[in-house]
């Protein structure tokens, strides 16, 4: 089970996929390189459960999280409350006990 820990920012995880897919059907992130004040993600067909979002910098700093409850689908805006800096990210995508990593390219 994926279980991540606020006190550290780190993940606990036997089951992730970086570039996989968890879901029944593909994810979207755009736009993927991103200006960083807001990406939109796009989960169709999710079983009704909640998703847990974070993201972390190239240096395995999480810089933003959030939970969200889904029923069929996810189709969801964020913006960030500061803009990115530019560089590599990684979206951890929480769900069902597993983790999807997706990579994030923020250029100024």
């Amino acid at each position: 089970m994926a279980l991540l820990s606020e006190e550290n920012n780190s993940i606990e995880n036997d089951d992730v996929r970086m570039g996989g897919n968890i879901f029944s059907q593909p994810l979207t992130l755009y736009p993927n390189p991103s200006n960083g004040e807001a990406i939109t993600l796009n989960i169709p067909q999710i079983a009704t459960d909640n998703v847990q979002l974070y993201l972390m910098d190239s240096s395995g700093r999480q810089v933003w999280q959030n939970r969200y409850s889904v029923d069929g689908s996810m189709y969801q805006t964020i913006v960030f409350d500061q803009q990115l800096a530019a560089g590599l990210y990684t979206l951890g995508i929480m769900y069902d006990g597993k983790v999807e990593v997706q990579r994030m390219l923020v250029r100024k």
